[in-house]
């Protein structure tokens, strides 16, 4: 979304930066890197202009937030038992082999006639995502060394992107002459062919990293209610109240989300690739800014990093809400996105010290769970609002929420006295 910025002002020959470089992407987490980056170059053609897809197939504005309420909707289901069996059956072959499945999608997207065929995708991803995510999740906490939590957030979240980095620049201009369907149509084949070579490499090098133990009447191929909930009860205080925060925040968020290229592109008016200029430019931004407050948080705490954050980034929605010219759009955009990339590591970092090994798969399941619940109402709501009521209070919305959470957060945050391995 790196290796090295200057402003570390550290010598690449320096030990001080190569060896804690190399000791954190060591393993699984560097597979995953490669793989997802592969994956995100060519992903970051399609992903920054499916909404203009989607319209240009025949979709409306209710039938995309349709689309986004529907794909959320089945990934309740399938989320508890990917979380579960995350925790019993081990992280690889969930996070593996339904990768495949996640890849043959996109061959599908690329000869759909119109929007109604997205349906299909959208459930059949709902299902296969749902069931990975949890183990993906608790893949990568287990594979980033304790000390170098942070950091090693700061790398999986800005290097795999650093391939995409330049994709929506080129997508945007090759939109702009060739037009948003025939164009969409070649990206979603070189999806294919990126993402399919990514699952091969997961396939031969990705390693276990949670040993199941049988407990005294606890057999390994059997789910039970208990297995299920006992994470719930066993929550601190602090994991409890951000379930419900990250609830009303995934609300508003999904409905602002599909509208923000729609916004940019046909209520300002600026170009497709402008907007993919805008997209580059945020990556690179946040390719600058992560690694240094990730070290920081590592040194110097998570919360200094997170809760001036929370009340300082939800006026970069109403400032995107009035902007009136490309310059507009790219500030607050890009001044988002700086925000974001200085608090991002360190909730992350913050969520894996909370949350012990064994439980990682079912507490992920139940953050994407309720994320999934609130994607569900928030596709509805902001389809209806954006199409009937107003384009512009749906980013409002997102404001409101953002500066609710972070009056929670100053409550129920805690700094941990002890981090989880």
């Amino acid at each position: 979304m790196v290796d090295e910025d200057s402003s570390y002002k550290i010598k690449l020959n320096s030990s001080s930066f190569i060896n804690p470089f190399l000791e954190t992407v060591k393993g699984n987490l560097g597979v995953l890197i490669l793989t997802s980056g592969l994956w995100n170059f060519a992903g970051s053609l399609t992903g920054p202009f499916e909404t203009l897809y989607l319209l240009g197939l025949g979709a409306n504005y209710v039938y995309i937030g349709f689309l986004a309420s529907i794909w959320s909707f089945v990934r309740i289901f399938s989320l508890l038992f990917g979380g579960s069996l995350a925790d019993k059956i081990g992280r690889r072959p969930l996070l593996v082999y339904l990768s495949f499945a996640l890849s043959a999608e996109s061959l599908y997207m690329a000869f759909i006639p119109d929007w109604r065929y997205v349906i299909i995708q959208r459930v059949f991803d709902g299902i296969i995502s749902g069931l990975r995510g949890p183990s993906f999740s608790a893949i990568i906490a287990d594979s980033i060394p304790l000390k170098r939590r942070a950091m090693g957030y700061a790398l999986w979240q800005i290097m795999p992107p650093i391939f995409g980095l330049f994709s929506p620049l080129i997508a945007g201009n090759i939109i702009d002459v060739k037009g948003v369907v025939s164009a969409m149509r070649i990206f979603y084949l070189v999806v294919f062919f990126f993402s399919f070579t990514a699952c091969l490499i997961r396939w031969k090098f990705i390693k276990e990293t949670f040993k199941f133990k049988l407990e005294s009447n606890e057999s390994r191929s059997k789910l039970s209610l208990r297995d299920v909930l006992q994470p719930i009860r066993e929550m601190n205080v602090s994991l409890k109240a951000w379930l419900f925060m990250s609830f009303l925040g995934g609300i508003f968020s999904s409905a602002a989300a599909p509208y923000w290229v729609d916004y940019a592109v046909n209520v300002v008016g600026i170009s497709k690739g402008g907007w993919g200029l805008i997209d580059t430019s945020r990556r690179a931004l946040n390719l600058a800014v992560t690694p240094i407050f990730a070290s920081l948080s590592d040194r110097y705490g998570r919360l200094k990093f997170i809760i001036p954050i929370l009340f300082i980034s939800p006026i970069v929605n109403v400032g995107f809400t009035y902007s009136h010219s490309f310059r507009d759009i790219y500030l607050w955009l890009l001044l988002a996105t700086f925000f974001s990339s200085i608090s991002s590591p360190s909730l992350s970092a913050l969520m894996a010290d909370y949350t012990p090994r064994k439980m990682r798969g079912r507490i992920s399941a139940y953050f994407n769970i309720l994320g999934s619940i609130a994607n569900v109402i928030g596709g509805f709501l902001g389809g209806y609002i954006y199409q009937n009521i107003s384009k512009g209070f749906v980013f409002i919305l997102i404001s409101i929420s953002g500066w609710i959470i972070a009056f929670m957060a100053i409550i129920f945050f805690k700094e941990p006295k002890e981090r989880f391995e």
